[in-house]
């Protein structure tokens, strides 16, 4: 029994090797949905499912058809898809014209004719079966229908009446033509059934446009011409009057758009929009809107100082009313206006005479009244010259010599450099003044992490040192000057660049270079110093080691080593005395181990001992058993759904998680777990199984 998976397979990208497809004889007698899959071992072929429409699918492993195009004499209904191939029977290219022919070759009996019956369906059929091959046995009678005659039977005699001619009162009856002699080779043959010569000459004969007659005498060429129409002489003794082509689509326009030329041609048609109106919405700035059907008349009135008018060509216009008198008026007295607005008066009035006053206000003070004859001075203040000239004008200049200096700190974000440079109005570029020509700083100074270079070396006591002046100063002077990290294992610093004072901390312990060039050994921590400018040997430094103390639990340094606390010292060395236990491995399924410590925990003894277990004591210890592995399980039946959440309240997500089938052969299933929580296990599926179709089993590991 194969093993069932209930839940989808999620293989993250990975490959799946070594895999063999289903194999059946047969298409399933059941599909499972579409995209189902399998090999098909009797046509040796993949096959897939592709619903209920298209079935089973073959993959023969030919490759596929990725488009149809139908040749001469077949039709095709699509390029691409489910395409029907069926033969051409209407055009001149079809599979009947083209085929062979079989001129001078007699067609076999066994051979096949195709045809279309009355109900347009194509059939063949053998030529043998075909009527008129039927080319034996015996006439037993033929009849026939004038002008031919037959006597019937089997042996009929079979002839053709002559041909008789009309006498002017009687037709004639159709049947041979009476034979012409010799001599009637140029003659022709007559209603009346006689051989006639063509008569020589022509006298003439009349034309006309259907109002004037024209005589045409032997020997004249009638010409028929048109600007508008087509005339055709191609044919002996036949001359075609035809309307040209307009260039206008045969077929019927709807509401159409007609072109006629000056003839009365239709040179352009087309459809046209739709009928008769059947109604519209009229609205205005007011009212109501009304409904106009077709047949309605729509009124236009002119409303308040308005005047409508109907005119020819379907036209309305609106004038307006005219109020008072038309005319230019001089310094009118009066105009007087309607309750529309419109001026229905206007009266003339006198020259204005001179100035009687104004007004003066300023940002503050009181507003003046300057009267016909005073005067309006402008004056300057702080910043603010004023000029008046003999023009008329008063000219406003800005003196900023004239400004207070600022009351508030300086922003320098908004705030302009400008003032009275030399006497006279300026600005001047803030980096183009020297440093120097500022106020002294009344706060710190904070160069915002930048530098400040190329400094001269001090003077005074408050002076400013450059990094260079402290280096050379104080090198050499006996002060302690830290550099850094000392690796011992390596040579002591030395040169002309170590001076006295230079301070090292050790990084690496090490005896340097060449050994034994410190002695003792420096350690991590400890400090050399230069005695001395340019040092060459240990005697030029100053160690100074930091683990010169008595050892304790925290700070490393001088220890003691009681051997009566169970240790061992030689040579300096350090180690555990020998206890007396043997060294080995103790504890095994069937024994316990037996150790024996010291007051300081030092394995003094070990030993096995067999685990005896009375034989009275069997039975109960099973039982507890049990119980205890009962205690760390969960078991029960799931279905009907697909997703169950089970609680173990086992405390871990250490679980092992099965699941089986309820029912013969109580097979193992493939399902999705999780362990969402220490207490909670989650099972799903992508069908429903059925009800109680499984079992579980959680069990605690550990």
């Amino acid at each position: 029994m194969a093993i069932r998976f209930l839940d989808a397979i999620d293989l993250t990208g990975l490959e799946m090797t070594n895999v063999l497809a289903q194999n059946l004889t047969s298409n399933p007698t059941t599909a499972l949905g579409e995209g189902q899959f399998f090999y098909d071992s009797t046509l040796q072929v993949f096959k897939y499912y592709a619903g209920t429409t298209k079935g089973w699918i073959a993959l023969d492993g030919q490759g596929g058809v990725t488009g149809i195009t139908a040749g001469s004499g077949l039709t095709a209904s699509s390029t691409t898809g489910s395409v029907t191939i069926s033969p051409d029977y209407a055009t001149a290219k079809n599979i009947i014209l083209s085929a062979t022919n079989l001129v001078g070759t007699p067609v076999p009996d066994e051979a096949h004719i195709i045809y279309s019956d009355s109900k347009s369906v194509v059939n063949y059929a053998a030529v043998s079966d075909l009527p008129f091959t039927a080319n034996t046995g015996t006439v037993t009678g033929v009849s026939g229908t004038a002008p031919i005659v037959s006597s019937g039977g089997t042996s009929p005699a079979i002839s053709i009446n002559d041909f008789t001619g009309a006498n002017g009162t009687q037709a004639g009856t159709k049947g041979s033509v009476p034979a012409p002699s010799a001599a009637d080779n140029v003659k022709y043959l007559k209603g009346d059934g006689t051989w006639a010569t063509i008569p020589s000459g022509f006298a003439g004969f009349d034309i006309t446009d259907g109002k004037v007659p024209f005589s045409v005498a032997s020997g004249q060429t009638v010409a028929f011409t048109s600007s508008t129409l087509t005339v055709d002489t191609a044919n002996a003794l036949t001359v075609d009057i035809e309307i040209p082509t307009s260039g206008v689509t045969a077929g019927s326009y709807t509401s159409a758009n007609i072109t006629v030329d000056a003839q009365g041609r239709v040179t352009s048609a087309s459809t046209g929009g739709a009928g008769t109106m059947s109604s519209f919405d009229l609205a205005s700035d007011g009212g109501t809107a009304e409904t106009v059907s077709d047949g309605d008349t729509v009124t236009i009135s002119g409303g308040t100082a308005l005047t409508g008018t109907v005119s020819a060509n379907d036209t309305v216009t609106i004038n307006h009313d005219t109020f008072g008198t038309a005319g230019t008026y001089t310094y009118p007295s009066q105009i007087i206006t309607n309750a529309t607005g419109h001026i229905t008066s206007v009266t003339n009035g006198s020259a204005p005479g001179t100035m009687s006053s104004f007004k003066a206000s300023g940002d503050t003070g009181t507003q003046q009244t300057i009267a016909n004859g005073n005067t309006l001075s402008i004056l300057g203040s702080v910043g603010i010259d004023t000029v008046a000239s003999n023009t008329g004008k008063v000219t406003v200049n800005l003196d900023l010599c004239e400004l207070d200096a600022p009351k508030a700190e300086i922003d320098p974000t908004q705030d302009t450099l400008a003032g009275c440079f030399g006497g006279g109005n300026g600005q001047v570029v803030i980096g183009d003044i020297p440093l120097n020509d500022f106020a002294n700083p009344a706060a710190n100074l904070d160069m915002n992490g930048k530098k400040i270079v190329d400094m001269a070396d001090p003077t005074a006591a408050q002076d400013a040192a450059s990094k260079n002046y402290v280096d050379t100063t104080f090198a050499g002077s006996g002060s302690l000057i830290y550099q850094g990290g000392y690796d011992a294992s390596t040579a002591a610093p030395t040169g002309t660049s170590i001076k006295k004072g230079f301070t090292y901390a050790v990084t690496v312990a090490g005896s340097g270079v060449p050994a034994g060039f410190w002695s003792p050994t420096l350690e991590v921590g400890d400090l050399i110093i230069a005695n001395q400018d340019n040092p060459t040997s240990a005697a030029d430094w100053t160690e100074i080691n930091k683990n010169i103390d008595v050892a304790t639990a925290t700070v490393q340094g001088i220890a003691n080593f009681p051997t009566a606390g169970g240790l061992s010292v030689t040579s300096g060395a350090v180690s555990l005395a020998t206890s007396g236990a043997t060294a080995g491995t103790y504890g095994a399924a069937d024994t316990v181990s037996e150790i024996t410590v010291d007051a300081k925990g030092i394995v003094t003894g070990a030993k096995d001992v067999s685990i005896a277990i009375d034989a009275s004591q069997v039975n109960s210890f099973c039982t507890e058993v049990v119980s205890c592995q009962t205690a760390r399980e969960k078991t029960g039946t799931i279905g009907n759904a697909t997703s169950w959440q089970i609680t173990h309240n086992l405390g871990t997500r250490n679980v092992m998680v099965q699941v089986y089938s309820n029912t013969t052969p109580y097979d193992n299933v493939e399902v999705k777990i999780s362990r969402s929580t220490v207490n909670i296990v989650d099972i799903s599926v992508a069908k429903n199984p059925g009800a109680s179709a499984l079992n579980y089993m959680i069990q605690k590991i550990g």
